[in-house]
């Protein structure tokens, strides 16, 4: 499997280099002229790869102490809007080209600040959002580059953080006011890195926090259990290797997974990524008594389907997890964990039981709503197992990976084993035709990718059957599509191939051997065919050396054997590369009259316009490339000559292909190609061009245009090759520039660009390599096929340019650039001589910007003082690069861009002030792309060409290779992405600060054109603009008031206000425009935009869609910044190693300046809120721009650091609940709600131990549960003079009689709301409500029927409003109390009068927040609201259909929901005093009473056993009930009442009648009478009550599985009593729908996990229904047999008690009476093969052929006929099923059976059908492999099946 890994001690150095020495381009760096490099954390390599590394290095260095500098500063000064914000960009830029190229101290210290920045500072959620993402970066590798004692970190306040952006917060106005979209899920991911830091006890007080929190089916234990998945500590470091952090709780947690296991809910989503983490501390944990848990719940998350035939009618209950999308990271989880648990045990011999079963549903015909989740987990569980080879055999050594034993690492063996059991399944997936998943689009999701990483597991036997199949698909014709398949995986299997020369030694000459059969798949006529094969040929050409080395057995012997038959292989490269070449040519003749669609654009700029352009010339390059001189030489000049002797047409897929390879000889091989090539043009362009009238501009000749073609490919030449035929080259330029039609004055320009930017750019030649052209002796190509070069040890060729070459661009720019420069200085000046024509310009300008971009390499950025935006605190200027790197000999360097840019400023203005040159839109539109190149290009880059050419094609090979499993590639991960990012951030990725003059001018120019009256200018300008923003942060505040100036006028011009709106709405927009971090412009753009008008709709819409997008994507500026010492001190820290910590006095002066700074932010926001009311108030202000208002406002005034909300705000949210407009008021109820919260006063509550609130109300209860417990007899007066409700009723579930609990204080002790005593925000609300005009509208509207039809903006659904208007009522009656009842004592009466569904929402609504008012309200106010509510109640309650019954359930439970039920005594007492007058029979009007009392039990309180308990008995009296939805409704409140009978210490309070056992036992007994033979069911099945009962009891179980209590069948295996009863019910076919609920729930007690505990009541419930006299309760049994062996297989086979007595009831089904029993026996059967709980083996076979050999008497009045038909055809079935069990395979076995089988071809039916249906199957199933199959049979065995397969024909 490879030895591990040699680790240098020099970390980026090459392996074998001396220590302390970097090698570059021949040259040495020391390292002790610099900081050691072994002292960084981890650098990146790519640095040394530059041409002087030591530059680089020192660049790298200023950068870093620039950025801790300021970065340190905006903290500690509190600069976060600004400085931290631009800063924090900018570290992750530095991370992103240099990885963590600083030392360990900076690296802690940086993590420290961080961190404090996070937790302890109430930031903006923007601004905290982006401290995670750069906080997650710094803790990548933190395992290997940090130990756990470098850092300390307080679990605590991450704790906070996480509970502050949760769901769970009381901070509301936090919750509602911002958006904290992916902060919950940042902090996730942050905590599970960080976590390495926390103290050694951070376990147990993490479990006693959440300890206090858990209550059984709280609603809050979702977010507890999340709290536990991603705190809790399970790194095991050396502090704690005797006692690991986990072993605290996951013996208990383990335990309890049984609890929810079965309704895959949160909690076992949270379970399993707990037990994932743990997995991955190899050899901590015994995994072997739970593995068959564990791999049963793999199993069960497939919702695999059943074998069940249609023809049995019985509809199959599956397993349906919601939507694909959520189910994904539960499979993804559930494969690290299989991964985590592999090894030492007999997790290899379940997860190979486990593929046996999932193998035929991998198969490409077997599709279905499980292939998604099979293909994510068979793609997650090769890529985890391939880490954790890695991590355990090749990972850099650190304290880490010194923990885990080496007993606990993957042995060889195992590795193989694995690869064996899963290989089969991948090859199946491979040939599927949904090869991506349609919700994720990650590359490894190809199966080709699966069988790569088995390749690097074990890449013989992987290889080998890849091959072979490759070999198979080649030779078939009829199934392309697995030839693609196979070639596409090839490809990617090639470098293991290439590489594992150890493990796999004939692996390169067997892919050599390859390629010669791939040249007929080139074939124009198969696209995807042709693609597959070029890949795959380029792939493999370029890593081989194309050189005749058949010679070198001859004088050399020192090769080996391999070696030798490479080298014989290497004497067919002539032929092969001849036959190549003609392909290609034969295709570029196909490609002359067929087109190929332009399937994908080369977007590199390439000469290929396809696909197919880009593979054939990748290819031909790397086959010039890898060429010997001699071989090279015959194919370019074969190439050559056709090119040159053909014509191809203008823009013909033909011409552009042949253009690509003649680019590639130029390039490959320039000196030869340009000595047969340039002399032939030239003459032929001097030629033609002396015949052709150039200053025409009619249509090209096509032969003059094929030259010019031809010669546009010599800019790809090397530089000496350019200077070499200058002469020729400048010639020929100038004679297409003088050419006025533009296709060919535009190829010379290309030419220009491309060749002077060659000539002055310093180019990456490839890595160096030995030459060819050696003596055989000395060097050996053949050697050489398929190594790929080590990442470290490339030693790259910097071609720099010569004084030749810079003298050549001179030559070039002084020739054709100022000639034309001049022209234009003449024209702008107004020289009389100069007369240009529009067609002239235009070819001028095309010739100025190409040599203009050309010579940007060359050219150095103007420097200039920069002006603008800056911040208060940083410097937010560019650093400067070293004159060395931007030194140059190009003459014009310095003053050329300048020239340029003034030169386009005096042309725009120009073209602006004549009337006839406005209109040249086409000159226009080069001047802008002139301007964009001189602004954008600012910086002297080097030229990637070369370099971007070499690993675009290597790119595959190091993405196939960089995992694999040797020590070439596994410590040096070659990411060349981040190699190619270095050289391109290096000069021109920097963050650049505010403009210059010049720059300024440029930008103006660019703005002038942007509101152009010409689209197309418009267009060209707004697209530059917008790069600019982009590019340079604070760009876009030079054009707010110029943007301003426009939208404020009153009649502004179309075209002007279309570019200047365009301007504002850019693509990102939000962040860089109408989303500027700037109150002041924020003022400025925003009451612009909102008072902007236009009769256009276009422009109307254009506004309307920016408004919304700021609606939607506020940027929350933050107002007031409090100061923290913690974090101050942390950035002093990082500051103290620059020698730069602020001392006292400066924090002083910071300290001032932050608090001017935070009283101009509050005078800035009131001033735009005032502007903004002005605006919403004003009665003409259309609907949509008033919304708009209403949001910007809420922003800008309803925030945690704006307190209290300014009473001009609320009356304007007031008001907007009484707009004539729906869509106003649902924004004002939804801005009051806001508000409300934000201004809200939490009840007084006090902190009180038992004992003390024992003394406080003299209380006499010695338990602390039952203080807390609800009581119809305790005295509600005694209760509210006292401290008796508690603050958060679930943290007294686990108390104790030392723990202080929160208590709400007497009501004397509360808050008094008379208006004397009220806030300003409440006196606000006070007098709005009591103004009984207003009040009246508010009402009115509220019990209107408001339904939302839908708007621009995005709004709450009808539920969540439904919610929020409770939340409103609530509010309304805390500040107006006893007023509120009076006020709509007045209006009560005539919506009391009103029939209709919205009275009921409005009453509803009312009814749920005036009783949740109620919380701190004395006792008499409750009174009087009681005597207020009955009427209502009494009414409306009466009074119900369906909708309305909802209404009421869905307000109740929010009235009950986290509410002490002793405060609502009075109304549940009269609730269940009405349900218990209730008539059973009377539906219509008591249906809601009992939806109501459902709430009740539905609140989940563990205080409300009292209430349950009544529920309970009520339940059981209507469950007889003849109306389905009461029995519907039984079931849920029995479900319901006894949920709490699994917890402990509420178990024992429970009755011994209201427990889950209790229950189940009556039940079973009341249902005997079922069973009995002369039970007779009714003509009218609702008239028996033991039906309904039947029914009510079918319907608990069914409501169980549906909810969350579906945990709770595996703790009472009384449930498998029932499930006689409920087969029995099957039968009855006079009541189909209780026949239907018992079919569903005998599924569902079959679909629940099976605990060993119910494996007896499950043995004697199959005894029975297997001998019940109903044929259709023993066919039910199978069903019941199949869906429990699926779901639960590995509890199945875990017992053999179990496994033998289902098998044996199946075997002796297949003999019953009953057809339909005999025939879903077989299936089943087959199924139980297919799961491992029966084998077919030589017993089974003889059993069957036994059986199915049993001699039909001949004549029918013989009385065993019957028996014997049964027995026979028994065997035929149980024989069939073996075949069925291996539907894509044949054992050594199937021949036999099949055999057998044949001769009962004839039998009487049923046996004959059975039998052809088996062979039909077996047809079916075998045939896409029968080519391989038919291989089992002998000839006359083939002949027997043939005659039966294939039907007779009347012509044979």
């Amino acid at each position: 499997m490879g030895e591990p890994m040699e680790t240098d001690d020099v970390d980026g150095g090459p392996p074998g280099s001396p220590p302390g020495t970097i090698s570059s381009s021949g040259s040495e760096l020391k390292l002790e002229e610099m900081n050691p490099l072994v002292h960084y954390q981890r650098p990146s390599k790519a640095v040394f790869k530059h041409p002087n590394p030591e530059l680089s290095v020192r660049i790298i260095e200023a950068e870093w102490v620039n950025i801790k500098r300021n970065l340190s500063c905006a903290v500690a000064k509190m600069d976060f809007d600004t400085g931290y914000i631009g800063w924090l960009e900018r570290f992750s830029t530095y991370m992103d080209n240099y990885r963590f190229f600083f030392v360990k101290n900076d690296h802690i210290l940086m993590l420290k600040m961080l961190s404090e920045v996070a937790v302890d500072l109430d930031l903006e959620p923007y601004i905290c959002l982006r401290t995670l993402i750069v906080l997650e970066r710094l803790l990548r590798k933190c395992d290997e580059l940090l130990e756990p004692g470098d850092l300390q970190v307080e679990w605590r306040d991450w704790y906070n953080l996480a509970y502050k952006y949760s769901s769970l917060s009381y901070d509301n106005n936090r919750r509602i006011l911002v958006q904290e979209t992916g902060i919950f899920t940042k902090i996730k991911s942050v905590c599970m890195k960080i976590q390495l830091f926390f103290p050694q006890n951070a376990t147990e007080e993490i479990l006693e926090e959440i300890r206090k929190h858990e209550v059984p089916l709280g609603p809050s234990n979702n977010c507890y259990g999340d709290f536990l998945a991603f705190l809790l500590p399970c790194a095991v470091t050396p502090a704690s290797a005797d006692n690991p952090p986990f072993k605290k709780w996951f013996e208990k947690r383990i335990a309890d997974w049984d609890y929810y296991i079965n309704d895959e809910s949160i909690e076992d989503f949270q379970t399993l990524t707990l037990l994932g983490r743990v997995s991955r501390q190899t050899g901590t944990v015994d995994w072997e008594p739970h593995l068959p848990k564990i791999f049963n719940r793999v199993l069960r998350n497939f919702c695999l389907p059943l074998n069940i035939p249609s023809s049995v009618g019985i509809k199959v209950v599956r397993r349906t997890n919601g939507e694909e999308l959520k189910k994904i990271p539960v499979t993804q989880t559930l494969a690290s964990l299989v991964v985590g648990v592999l090894g030492g045990g007999s997790g290899l011999n379940h997860l190979r039981t486990l593929f046996r079963t999932l193998e035929n549903y991998y198969h490409p015909s077997n599709n279905g709503p499980w292939t998604n989740s099979l293909n994510i987990f068979l793609c997650d569980l090769i890529s985890f197992f391939l880490i954790r080879v890695h991590s355990e055999r090749f990972k850099r050594p650190n304290w880490s990976t010194t923990l885990v034993p080496e007993s606990a690492k993957l042995t060889d063996e195992e590795i193989s084993e694995f690869v064996d059991i899963v290989s089969d399944s991948a090859f199946m997936a491979l040939y599927a035709r949904h090869k991506f998943s349609l919700l994720y689009t990650r590359v490894t999701e190809n199966p080709a990718i699966w069988i790569q990483k088995l390749a690097q597991l074990d890449p013989e036997p992987v290889l080998e059957k890849l091959l072979e199949k490759t070999y198979q698909a080649l030779s078939t014709l009829t199934e392309v599509h697995q030839l693609q398949s196979v070639l596409s995986t090839v490809t990617c299997c090639v470098a293991v191939a290439f590489t594992e020369q150890r493990r796999y030694p004939s692996g390169r000459l067997k892919i050599l051997q390859l390629l010669p059969e791939l040249l007929p798949a080139l074939d124009l006529n198969d696209h995807e065919k042709l693609y597959s094969s070029l890949a795959l040929i380029q792939y493999v050409v370029y890593h081989t050396p194309l050189v005749d080395c058949s010679r070198a057995g001859q004088v050399n012997s020192d090769l080996t054997e391999t070696e030798l038959e490479l080298c014989h292989w290497t004497a067919n490269l002539e032929f092969f590369l001849h036959e190549l070449v003609g392909r290609f040519i034969s295709i570029i003749e196909c490609l002359k009259s067929v087109g190929v669609s332009q399937e994908r654009p080369n977007s590199a700029g390439g000469t290929g316009g396809t696909q197919l352009d880009m593979l054939i010339t990748d290819l031909f390059s790397s086959v010039l490339y890898n060429c010997s001189k001699e071989l090279a030489w015959i194919v370019v000049k074969r190439i050559l000559e056709y090119a040159c002797s053909t014509i191809q047409e203008e823009g013909s897929p033909a011409a552009s292909l042949t253009c690509g390879m003649v680019a590639a000889c130029v390039s490959q091989k320039s000196e030869m190609t340009l000595q047969y090539m340039m002399p032939k043009i030239h003459r032929k362009l001097v030629d033609l061009g002396c015949g052709y009238n150039l200053s025409s501009d009619r249509d090209v000749d096509k032969e003059f245009y094929w030259c010019c073609k031809l010669f546009k490919t010599v800019r790809h030449a090397d530089k000496s090759q350019l200077c070499e035929h200058q002469d020729k080259i400048i010639q020929c330029a100038d004679i297409l520039l003088k050419a006025n039609h533009k296709s060919i004055y535009r190829v010379g320009c290309d030419f220009l660009n491309d060749a002077i930017n060659a000539l002055v750019s310093t180019v990456s030649l490839r890595h160096k390599r030995p030459s060819f052209d050696s003596p055989l002796n000395e060097y050996v190509p053949a050697k050489d096929i398929g190594r790929l070069p080590e990442y470290e040890s490339l030693d790259y060729e910097w071609d720099r340019p010569s004084d030749g070459d810079v003298r050549l661009a001179e030559l070039l720019t002084e020739t054709f650039l100022f000639p034309q420069m001049r022209r234009l200085e003449n024209l702008v000046a107004g020289a009389s001589e100069e007369s240009i024509t529009p067609d002239e310009l235009l070819k001028i300008l095309w010739i100025i910007r190409s040599c203009g971009e050309g010579t940007i390499p060359a050219l150095q950025g103007v420097e200039e003082p920069h002006e603008g935006i800056t911040s208060p605190f940083c410097d937010l200027a560019p650093s400067t690069y070293p004159v060395e790197l931007i030194e140059t000999r190009f003459k014009y360097s310095a003053t050329l861009r300048r020239q340029l840019g003034h030169l386009m400023h005096q042309l725009v203005n120009f073209m602006l002030t004549c009337q006839d040159r406005e209109n040249d839109t086409k000159s226009i539109t080069n001047i802008i792309s002139v301007i964009k190149t001189m602004m954008m290009c600012m910086y002297r880059p080097l030229d990637l060409n070369g370099l971007v050419s070499y690993y675009s094609s290597r790119r595959i090979s190091y993405f196939g290779t960089k995992c694999r499993l040797n020590k070439k590639t596994c410590g040096y991960m070659a990411n060349v992405e981040t190699f190619l990012h270095y050289f391109a951030s290096m000069t021109r990725g920097r963050i650049p600060g505010p403009l210059g003059a010049w720059a300024k001018m440029l930008l103006m120019d660019l703005w002038r054109l942007a509101i152009s009256r010409y689209p197309t200018v418009r267009s060209s300008a707004q697209h530059a603009l917008f790069g600019i923003f982009e590019k340079y942060k604070y760009s876009c505040r030079l054009l707010i008031d110029s943007i301003v100036s426009i939208l404020n006028q009153q009649s502004p011009e179309d075209h002007a206000l279309k570019g200047a709106l365009y301007t504002v709405s850019i693509h990102k927009g939000v962040q860089t425009m109408m989303g500027i971090r700037d109150l002041g412009l924020q003022k400025k753009l925003w009451l612009a935009v909102l008072k902007c008008r236009s009769q256009k709709k276009s422009i109307s819409k254009l506004i309307h869609d920016i408004l919304a997008k700021l609606s939607r994507s506020f940027p929350s500026v933050g107002i007031v910044y409090k100061e923290s010492e913690r974090t101050r001190k942390a950035a002093n820290n990082l500051l103290d190693t620059l020698d730069e910590s602020l001392t006292s006095s400066d924090l002083q002066e910071v300290d001032r300046l932050v608090e001017e700074l935070n009283n101009t932010r509050m005078k800035q926001l009131m001033a735009i809120s005032d502007d903004l009311m002005a605006v919403a108030e004003d009665p003409s202000t259309r609907v949509v721009v008033l919304q708009i208002c209403h949001f910007l406002i809420r922003h800008c005034c309803i925030r945690r650091d704006v307190s209290p909300t300014p009473p001009r705000v609320v009356k304007l949210f007031l008001d907007a609940t009484v707009n004539d407009a729906l869509i106003i008021r649902k924004i004002g109820y939804d801005q009051l709600l806001k508000c409300f919260y934000l201004n809200k006063r939490r009840a007084i509550s006090e902190q009180k131990t038992l004992p003390e609130l024992r003394d406080a109300c003299a209380s006499k209860d010695s338990g602390l549960k039952s203080w807390f417990l609800y009581s119809s007899s305790k005295d509600l007066t005694s209760c509210y003079d006292s401290y008796y409700f508690i603050d958060r009723s679930h943290l007294a579930y686990n108390a104790d009689e030392t723990s202080a609990i929160f208590v709400y204080a007497p009501a004397k002790f509360q808050w008094s709301f008379n208006p004397s005593e009220m806030t300003e925000f409440e006196k606000t609300v006070f007098d709005w409500l009591s103004n009984r005009d207003n009040f009246s509208k508010f009402v009115s509207y509220l019990s209107a029927d408001e339904k939302v039809t839908g708007t621009n903006i995005d709004m709450n659904s009808h539920e969540k409003q439904h919610k929020n208007r409770i939340k409103l009522w609530q509010f309304i009656f805390r500040i107006l109390q006893d007023e509120a009842i009076k006020l709509l004592g007045e209006y009560v009466p005539s919506i009391l009068e009103q029939k209709t569904d919205h009275s009921h929402r409005f009453f509803a609504e009312l009814v749920s927040g005036a009783l949740h008012a109620t919380k701190i309200w004395p006792l008499c106010k409750i009174e009087n609201l009681r005597k207020f509510l009955l009427p209502i109640l009494e009414i409306k309650l009466m009074d119900q259909n369906a909708e309305t019954s909802e209404l009421w359930l869905t307000s109740m439970q929010a009235m009950v929901k986290d509410f002490d039920p002793m405060r609502l005594q009075w109304f549940f007492q009269w609730i269940l005093d009405k349900v218990n007058q209730m008539d059973p029979d009377h539906f219509s009007q008591n249906h809601l009473q009992l939806l109501a009392t459902g709430s009740v039990a539905d609140s989940k309180s563990f205080e409300s056993h009292e209430l349950r308990r009544k529920l309970y008995d009520v339940a059981l009296k209507l469950k007889h009930s003849r109306f389905s939805a009461y029995r519907g409704e039984c079931a849920t409140l029995i479900v319901n009442s006894v949920a709490f009978d699994v917890f402990e210490p509420w178990a024992r309070m429970n009755d011994h009648e209201m427990t889950w056992a209790a229950f189940f036992d009556s039940q079973h007994e009341l249902l005997q009478p079922i069973l009995a033979p002369d039970f007779v069911v009714d003509e009218d099945p609702d008239k028996n009550p033991l039906l309904r009962h039947a029914d009510t009891v079918c319907r608990v179980v069914r409501c169980v599985w549906r909810t969350e209590f579906s945990y709770m069948f595996q703790t009472f295996p009384q449930i498998y009593k029932v499930l006689p009863v409920l087969a029995h019910l099957e039968g009855l076919q006079k009541d189909e729908e209780c026949a239907k609920a018992a079919v569903d729930a005998l599924q569902v007690c079959a679909l629940l996990h099976l605990s060993p505990c119910c494996f007896p009541e499950v043995i004697s419930s199959l005894d029975q229904m297997c001998g019940a006299s109903g044929w259709r309760v023993r066919r039910l049994c199978l069903v019941f047999i199949q869906q429990l062996s699926l779901n639960n297989m590995y509890m199945v086979r875990s017992s053999p008690d179990l496994s033998k007595h289902i098998v044996h009831i199946v075997t002796k089904l297949l003999k019953d009476e009953q057809f339909e029993v005999r025939e879903l026996a077989g299936s089943t059967f087959s199924g139980l093969l297919c799961c491992n709980i029966s084998r077919v083996d030589t017993t089974v076979l003889k059993k069957f052929v036994r059986l199915a050999n049993k001699e039909i008497p001949s004549s029918k009045s013989e009385t065993n006929l019957d028996q014997n038909m049964v027995t026979r055809h028994a065997g035929v079935l149980g024989l069939g099923a073996c075949i069925r069990a291996y539907p894509y395979e044949v054992p050594e076995w199937m021949p036999g059976v099949l055999m057998n089988l044949q001769g009962h071809i004839h039998d009487p039916n049923p046996i004959e059908g059975s039998v052809r249906k088996t062979f039909l199957d077996f047809k079916r199933t075998h045939h896409d492999n029968w080519n391989e199959h038919k291989k089992r049979f002998s000839e006359d065995e083939l002949t027997t099946l043939s005659e039966i397969l294939v039907a007779p024909s009347y012509y044979v």
